[in-house]
């Protein structure tokens, strides 16, 4: 005896399978609220977005570093752990402008250190951190 199946039973196998699996994903139990905060993502509109993937805080501080630098450019940010998720998404956000490490036009402090740095004078305050102005600028 030789079986033969057509295309369309293996269809029917594969999608019945994925069904079930994707019901037992979805009665699963909910862990840490993850349907309410997916489902306020979805409602939410780009501003609440960001804010909720970096923090408010940031987020108030990037808009007003972005609003006060001019076009072109270039910054250097501190106030973060070394490789942070959060000095990315802020490099990120930044975007056109350039992140450097020497001799940036612009020093972005994020945090409440407020100390002077050389060759640098305070630009600009905020309440979640300051912006510095490279002298002779």
């Amino acid at each position: 005896m030789t079986y033969t199946i057509k295309k369309h039973t293996v269809f029917r196998i594969i999608f019945i399978t994925w069904m079930v699996l994707w019901l037992f994903f979805m009665g699963r139990e909910d862990k840490d609220d993850q349907y309410r905060d997916l489902f306020s993502m979805y409602k939410a509109n780009y501003t609440e977005k960001v804010q909720s993937l970096i923090g408010t805080e940031l987020y108030d501080f990037l808009v007003s570093c972005k609003t006060s630098l001019s076009e072109g450019a270039t910054y250097n940010i501190s106030g973060f752990k070394e490789f942070s998720i959060y000095e990315v998404r802020a490099r990120y956000f930044l975007w056109p402008l350039r992140s450097i490490n020497q001799d940036a036009d612009y020093e972005l402090r994020f945090g409440p250190d407020r100390e002077d740095i050389v060759g640098y004078k305070e630009y600009k305050r905020h309440a979640n951190g300051s912006i510095y102005e490279r002298v002779g600028l």
